[in-house]
């Protein structure tokens, strides 16, 4: 069974719980006869109501989209959006009782879910009444069946689509009412994450089914295990390193004490705001942006160009050891990297979402400053000036200059850069090998249940 105290994630319960379903089902379609699933079940989809008609919205009736269906499960009794009586009188939306199969036919397809409460749903979304003595339950596993192979069938081009026929004709077993509990039992369990060796009276045909799939959860699991020993170890080589840093910096601190950037800051300023395209025509210069400093190495990749009038350019034109800040981005994690300009083979600017910083070289190298600007974001000293505004992140100029790191001799800095640098090649051999064998775990899971269900475990 699941290695004490681990669980499988969502993902990997879900695929296993596909394969349990696979596995019983072709049981099932081994024994018993089969028919259409529109004679166990009514089927009909939904509508949208008039979006130019705010009357129809914000009522007291459930509107499902695959978007809630996805969210909600297994059962489903709240939506992100309800609509009115009157909506359902002006469109083609209608009720779901409790107990309808919902399942989804265009972009998503194959999310399924039971009503828990009456509902409408959108035009993407099927509604399977159960007949009489049909229940639920049974009906949802029967279409967590037919998905994979409803999908093999899809139509459409940019997404795969299939439609209410491919539905209503897809053939289900149908065994007895006694073999129809035993498998609502053992899927649920399954789908609950729970043992289902403490299911009893289970036909011996669905018995091995289950030990099967317990097999598949303890190797799913270690599988889940190896994925988390990679991601602790990767954790905690970072945090080594920033241990390392840190504790560098206080010692220099200690010893040289603490100068603001602006006392070494020969020139700072924003970048051009022109604007810019990829295509290289005459009179126009390379302009760094965002993604050529996000790495914290200058890129030369998807290149743009701006034609920059000769007064702006002497005032955003890059030279070698210049450093490049982001200063504003969505993303607070991006804002406040940086990186050194290397020697460049063309005339290059930079954009206005970049702050340029050229220091006085005799009291500080680049490659000192930008790793102790780092430092300083990694460590979160950079949030007292980062701000939000309209949703972006932003670090001011102003703000910048005021921040304050060690500056011991230049000979000190030199030292102090090889040495960072070369425990940071080592957290990056790290993570390149840690991609690797994520990508070599990856493959065991899927190997896994192909075997299962090949009756090769």
């Amino acid at each position: 069974m699941i290695i004490p105290g681990f669980k499988t994630s969502a993902t990997t319960r879900t695929e296993i719980l596909d394969t349990a379903v696979k596995l019983v089902y072709s049981q099932l379609y081994s024994r018993y006869a089969q028919v259409p699933l529109s004679e166990l079940a009514t089927i009909s989809s939904g509508g949208t109501p008039s979006r130019g008609d705010p009357t129809l919205y914000n009522g007291d009736i459930p509107w499902a989209k695959i978007g809630d269906i996805t969210e909600a499960g297994k059962w489903i009794d709240s939506t992100e959006e309800c609509i009115t009586k009157e909506a359902l009188q002006k469109s083609t939306a209608k009720m779901f009782p409790k107990g309808t199969v919902l399942f989804s036919i265009y972009g998503s397809i194959g999310k399924t879910t039971i009503v828990a409460r009456p509902l409408a749903t959108n035009q993407a979304i099927i509604g399977l009444e159960p007949k009489p003595n049909i229940p639920s339950e049974y009906l949802y596993y029967c279409l967590i069946n037919a998905r994979l192979a409803l999908f093999a069938d899809a139509k459409g081009t940019s997404q795969k689509n299939i439609n209410g026929r491919m539905v209503k004709t897809f053939l289900v077993p149908i065994p007895p009412p006694d073999i129809v509990d035993s498998v609502v039992k053992i899927l649920s369990t399954i789908e609950n994450g729970e043992d289902t060796s403490k299911l009893l009276d289970l036909p011996k045909f669905l018995k091995d089914q289950c030990s099967i799939v317990k097999r598949i959860e303890s190797l799913a699991a270690k599988v889940e295990k190896a994925h988390s020993i990679q991601r602790k170890a990767m954790e905690e080589s970072e945090a080594l390193n920033k241990s390392i840093s840190a504790t560098k910096v206080k010692t220099l601190t200690a010893q040289y004490g603490l100068l603001e950037l602006d006392d070494f800051i020969i020139e700072a300023g924003y970048g051009t705001s022109i604007k810019c395209g990829y295509t290289k025509i005459a009179n126009s210069v390379a302009v760094l942006r965002i993604p050529n400093v996000a790495s914290e190495l200058i890129n030369f990749d998807n290149i743009k160009y701006g034609q920059i009038s000769s007064s702006e350019l002497n005032r955003v034109l890059l030279a070698e050891g210049d450093i490049l800040v982001v200063r504003t981005n969505g993303s607070a994690d991006l804002v406040g990297r940086c990186a050194v300009v290397p020697a460049l083979s063309e005339p290059t600017a930079f954009a206005s979402y970049l702050i340029r910083i050229r220091c006085d070289r005799n009291i500080v190298t680049p490659e000192y400053l930008q790793l102790l600007l780092k430092y300083l974001r990694t460590e979160n000293q950079l949030v007292d000036f980062a701000r939000t505004t309209a949703g972006q992140y932003n670090v001011s100029l102003g703000r910048l200059r005021i921040a304050k790191i060690p500056v011991p001799p230049l000979s000190e800095q030199l030292r102090v850069v090889a040495y960072l640098n070369h425990l940071q090649k080592k957290v990056d051999a790290l993570k390149h090998h840690q991609v690797e064998t994520a990508a070599q775990v990856d493959m065991l899971l899927p190997s896994i249940l192909d075997r299962a269900f090949n009756g090769m475990l």
